[in-house]
Order: C-alpha cells, then structure tokens, then sequence
C-alpha cells in the first residue's frame, strides 16, 4: 500500500535521513547503477510505526521506491520491486547494510534495472495477435476442406518452416523436438480441418512456437507465420 505523506504528530519522531546520508545514496546511484540521481525523487512520509521517514522513488515509475526507517534495532529497508517479490522487506544491522546489502539501495537498484528493461511479452504477444488476426478474412466460402491444390501449397509451407527453424535456429535437442511436433500439428489438420478452423489454429499454435522460442528469434517466427497464413488470406477471399 503506498505511504501516506508525512504528517505532524506529537508521537511522531523524524527519522528522516541527513543531507549527508542523502549524499550517501546518491554516490550508490552513481557509482553502482546505469541510473542517474535525476531519475529519482525524494519524498517525506509517514512510515510504518507512524514517524515521518525518507522515500526515494523511481521517477518515470513511482510505484518502484525504497523507504528508509529505523527503530532500537537497526536500519529497516521497504522497497518495491524486491528480488522474487513486489514488495520486500528487511531489517540490517546498520546504514551500511541499508545501502550496499542485497536488500539495500545497491540490491534495490539491481532489482529496478531487471524490472525496467524487461520486455513486455504478453503486450508483444497482443500485438502481434492483432497483427495476425482472421477477424478481417472474408469467410464467405464457409469452414470448407481445402483443395488439394490449396493443401499441397499449405504442406510445402509448413515444411519450408520446419526446415528453416532445423537449419537456422540454435535451439535445444528438447525444444526443437517440441517445435518439430508443433509443426506436424499444423500440417496434419490441413487434412481434417476447414480453411477457417484450420488457419484459426495453424496462427495459435505459431504463437505456442514463438513463445518457446523467445527473443529476437522469436521475431523470426512471426514473421515465418505471416507467410504461412499468406496464401490462407487468398484462399479465403472472395
């Protein structure tokens, strides 16, 4: 839940950080991230017992911060994204530890950067769904067999990419066997699927593909896909 902004209490102690300490964190920033001290805001809030405490946001991502406290104990880090978690919380023996620890600034930063450059797969998946989509194909014809000129046309696509991902991809023994089956899916429903069932499933499983592939090869076997689907398109047509 996000910290409410400091508010004056009688109760409350100010365990806000010095300038000096501040400076502390903008060395960490500098010296052990690709960030720049101007990626980040400084703000006063209520902590958790109450008192008014010291929180370092993300600026282009506010929701990723790291929240500074102490109590009789030690220092206490609250920063969001932790390493396997949203949030993660963690109590160390000094400002020392709040800064350079696994669960300090340095950690968190560490954490930012992997949250920040990730990509977006399921957005790109979207995307390329879209992209892919049959929802414009005029099905006038109906779910009907196909030829067997139109099938013979589909068979030599589907092997073409077989051949392709076997000669030009790097995978894994398992992985490419995965594929390789995959493929076979599509080719045999050529034979027991109509045109529009069939090309439904030949896109959703090309998609199955790209997501074991991953990274920019991935890329590849959209592309491969579009092909695929290409004279499917013409098929379909009036």
């Amino acid at each position: 839940m996000p910290y409410p902004p400091a508010q004056s209490s009688r109760y409350a102690e100010d365990r806000r950080l010095l300038k000096t300490q501040k400076n502390d964190v903008l060395d960490v920033i500098v010296k052990h991230s690709a960030f720049t001290p101007n990626d980040f805001d400084w703000e006063d809030v209520t902590g958790g017992a109450g008192h008014t405490v010291s929180m370092l946001s993300y600026r282009a991502e506010p929701q990723f911060r790291f929240v500074f406290d102490w109590n009789n104990y030690g220092w206490v880090s609250d920063h969001w994204p932790g390493t396997q978690t949203q949030r993660e919380t963690a109590s160390v023996s000094d400002l020392n530890g709040a800064l350079y620890s696994q669960y300090g600034v340095v950690g968190w930063l560490r954490n930012l950067k992997r949250e920040v450059n990730a990509p977006d797969r399921w957005a790109e998946f979207r995307d390329q769904a879209s992209a892919l989509s049959f929802a414009d194909i005029d099905d006038s014809k109906g779910d009907t067999p196909f030829t067997s000129e139109e099938a013979r046309l589909l068979h030599a696509r589907v092997q073409h990419i077989t051949i392709n991902i076997q000669q030009n991809f790097n995978l894994p023994e398992n992985r490419l066997r995965l594929i390789e089956g995959q493929l076979k899916k599509i080719d045999d429903a050529i034979k027991t699927s109509g045109r529009v069932s069939w090309g439904q499933f030949a896109v959703g499983v090309m998609f199955s593909i790209y997501s074991i592939i991953g990274g920019p090869s991935g890329q590849q076997v959209l592309d491969m896909a579009k092909i695929l689907v290409a004279p499917l398109t013409h098929m379909l047509g009036p």
